[in-house]
């Protein structure tokens, strides 16, 4: 589909595809599961998932779109053949409406995707209007059996802390801190309380937007568990496994 697309026409077509990115076990590249990610009609304006997201805020309409997002790629990840975890975000503006992207995630198992099998993600942004509610959406996802992860967390002591305090069970660190890692003093001095204090409450350390042979074995050295971004393999519409390239690293950084 090419040219202009009117986002209407995108909302009640459904002209959206779900492309899957591994998320790999640096201790011995074995991929753990993949992150669903959205893509626009191709050819047009709204590929991006930025463009698209921007033009859904702009008209309000951000919690039907972050329902369509996440309906599709618990589709696709069936249609698909999910064997891993599927790690899946839902937008801030969204969690709050029982109707919209907690409800659709919630029913994953009508999907054919089994809650022990979805990792929820969330950004830290995602508790600013009310933290204790927040806590509560949170618990009512573990009790279900869902995972919980953190994505984009601000790495400042005290906001670590609060993240911590919901147990989640992984924590991702974005591409602003990962990117250039191998040579900044200052992001690894970042990084450093964010690793322990996932090690405190049992959680997992995920780099995301990892696209450097340095920054990645960098961030092996630190301690961090898991990565994902372009070097370790690029979205795709099926579930792929780990670059030849990455494996390489892997291989060489546990030798």
């Amino acid at each position: 589909m090419k040219g202009n697309v009117n986002f209407d026409d995108i909302i009640e077509n459904a002209f959206i595809e779900t492309y899957f990115q591994p998320v790999v076990d640096l201790s011995n590249g074995n991929v753990i599961g993949y992150e669903a990610l959205t893509r626009g009609p191709r050819g047009s304006s709204m590929y991006l998932p930025n463009v698209l997201i921007s033009e859904a805020k702009s008209r309000n309409r951000m919690k039907e779109l972050d329902y369509l997002m996440r309906k599709t790629a618990l589709v696709n990840a069936e249609k698909r053949g999910l064997h891993k975890m599927l790690f899946i975000n839902i937008d801030p503006v969204a969690i709050y409406d029982v109707d919209y992207a907690n409800c659709v995630v919630m029913r994953s198992a009508e999907y054919g995707i089994l809650p022990r099998n979805v990792t929820v993600e969330f950004s830290e942004s995602s508790a600013v209007c009310s933290f204790e509610k927040f806590q509560t959406i949170i618990s009512g996802y573990k009790n279900a059996g869902f995972s919980i992860a953190f994505d984009d967390i601000n790495c400042a002591f005290t906001d670590i802390n609060k993240v911590s305090a919901t147990n989640p069970n992984y924590i991702k660190v974005g591409g602003g801190l990962v990117r250039g890692i191998k040579t900044d003093i200052d992001k690894r001095m970042e990084l450093e309380p964010v690793i322990t204090i996932a090690n405190m409450i049992n959680a997992k350390v995920i780099a995301v937007g990892v696209e450097d042979q340095g920054d990645l074995e960098v961030l092996y050295s630190m301690g961090v568990y898991a990565a994902q971004g372009n070097l370790i393999g690029i979205p795709q519409k099926e579930f792929k496994g780990i670059s030849d390239r990455a494996k390489g690293i892997i291989t060489l950084m546990n030798a």
